[in-house]
């Protein structure tokens, strides 16, 4: 979903719809990437959720968000009984080993797949 700015539910919408028809099939993993403080995160789950029930998306995932911010999403969706993220991808390196820390976290809680 190139050059969108938001995840709202039109540019969410409008971005899988696009890439369904681009593609000609479902989306096997849909990744958002970076918090959006501007949207409201129930907006942004909803939607998530939204397009895994209409089978055009299989699974969500994110990357480039702290864990905080991680946690907030998954416990909305988990709160209003929606799919959750399945697959994380952060960025990692020799320099910078912060999430080395929160993986147990999200192996433990969410049982959730890291790619650094």
């Amino acid at each position: 979903m190139a050059n969108q700015q938001s995840l709202s539910r039109k540019n969410i919408t409008n971005g899988v719809k696009n890439s369904v028809r681009r593609l000609g099939a479902y989306i096997d993993v849909l990744r958002i990437h970076r918090f959006d403080s501007n949207t409201p995160i129930k907006e942004t789950m909803k939607v998530l959720n939204d397009v895994i029930e209409t089978n055009d998306v299989k699974y969500i995932g994110t990357s480039s968000m702290r864990p905080i911010q991680f946690f907030k999403i998954q416990s909305v969706a988990e709160q209003n009984g929606w799919f959750k993220f399945v697959k994380v991808q952060s960025y990692y390196s020799f320099l910078y080993g912060e999430d080395e820390r929160d993986l147990d976290i999200y192996y433990k809680k969410y049982n959730i797949s890291f790619t650094p």
